[in-house]
């Protein structure tokens, strides 16, 4: 884990760090600042079902989300996951899929979401590993108090997390010991 004054210098503080409501928060001269976090919890949207087009205008509105009057930070982990446990529960979703698409024909969606699921289980077989992402935004506020650094934050956060959400990507703010446990993961040497 970092020490205290690396910890410091990532941040951009001189005081003490400490963890409040969710927000990393300390001193810098005579301000504060405020670093909250937004965590991914779903992209609704599968790059692979997409027109070339509507890649495209996502990745530009990605863009423009992105490109504010203050620094945004991503932070992303790649964490390998096990072959053979994600084909089987490939499988069983498939067979419950299939099983749900039989009581409805119709359902257009179910139908969908087996083809995606089948993609998937094939690029698997066909050697590609699976993996999880985690993917962690950070926006930080600056001012007079901890309290309008938090609010700033808070704000810039809220934001992001509204325009984030019109591309399909669904996020959620950190908090209590999510947030611990996520910054521990991320932040190890």
């Amino acid at each position: 884990m970092y020490r205290v004054s690396t910890l410091k210098i990532i941040f951009g503080v001189d005081g003490d760090i400490k963890l409040y409501k969710g927000f990393l928060v300390g001193r810098s001269g005579s301000r504060y600042i405020a670093k909250g976090f937004l965590i991914v919890r779903d992209v609704s949207r599968v790059i692979d079902d997409i027109s070339i087009e509507d890649n495209l205008r996502i990745l530009t509105t990605y863009i423009g989300i992105l490109n504010k009057p203050y620094p945004i930070d991503l932070r992303i982990s790649v964490i390998p996951l096990d072959k053979e446990s994600i084909l089987k529960k490939l499988d069983n979703v498939i067979h419950t899929k299939k099983a749900m698409l039989e009581m409805d024909p119709s359902n257009e969606s179910i139908s969908t979401e087996i083809e995606r699921l089948v993609r998937l289980k094939n690029k698997i077989l066909s050697g590609e590993l699976p993996f999880k992402l985690i993917a962690i935004y950070s926006v930080s506020g600056d001012g007079a108090t901890e309290k309008e650094a938090i609010e700033i934050a808070k704000n810039r956060l809220n934001e992001l997390r509204e325009e984030l959400s019109t591309i399909g990507i669904r996020t959620e703010i950190l908090g209590g010991l999510e947030a611990i446990s996520v910054l521990n993961r991320f932040f190890r040497t």
